[in-house]
């Protein structure tokens, strides 16, 4: 089939000129920045991680996602989080262990939770190799029963003797906790 020729004019196509491409850069660039802005505050928050504090599962250089939109009430455990540290409002990423109504004890780095020893399903580190500590020295390797009350949650990181969590901060309230490990 044949179409006319005549609808066709070469010298219609520059006329056009530069104007329409330059409204269209200019729209969508602050287009971009809003939507990469709303993904970062609202979905998603990239954090690259600085420390050895949850290796082996996460090691420092790699970037870990954070979504914000998540349910506290629906933690559970062994979810890794980020929180702000109460004493300092630095970010720190740590697992979920145990929340309300649950009774934590620590004996000679060996975690009971609920009077059970706890069966961890993912891998730690221990790389202190010294005996642990008295409970009068340091709280990290001996702590008494602690019983988590509601709206808190005790958090701890995979390397055990080289990272900040609950057994120094103590339970964390739910208002300190930014976001939940995506990936």
């Amino acid at each position: 089939m044949l179409y006319p020729v005549d609808s066709y004019d070469p010298s219609q196509k520059n006329k056009k000129g530069l104007k329409p491409y330059l409204v269209r850069s200019f729209l969508s660039i602050p287009i971009a920045f809003l939507l990469s802005f709303l993904v970062k505050t609202f979905l998603l928050y990239p954090l690259t991680v600085k420390t050895n504090t949850m290796a082996p599962g996460i090691l420092p250089g790699k970037t870990a996602y954070i979504k914000s939109w998540f349910s506290v009430q629906n933690l559970q455990y062994g979810d890794i989080i980020l929180f702000k540290n109460p004493q300092n409002d630095a970010l720190l990423l740590a697992r979920v262990i145990a929340s309300s109504g649950d009774k934590i004890q620590i004996r000679n780095k060996t975690i009971l939770k609920n009077g059970r020893i706890l069966q961890e399903t993912y891998k730690i580190l221990q790389s202190d190799k010294r005996k642990p500590f008295r409970s009068t020295f340091s709280r990290r390797d001996n702590l008494d029963t602690i019983q988590i009350k509601k709206g808190y949650y005790w958090l701890m990181v995979d390397n055990r003797d080289e990272g900040l969590d609950s057994r120094e901060l103590g339970p964390i309230p739910e208002n300190a906790i930014v976001g939940k490990l995506l990936f």
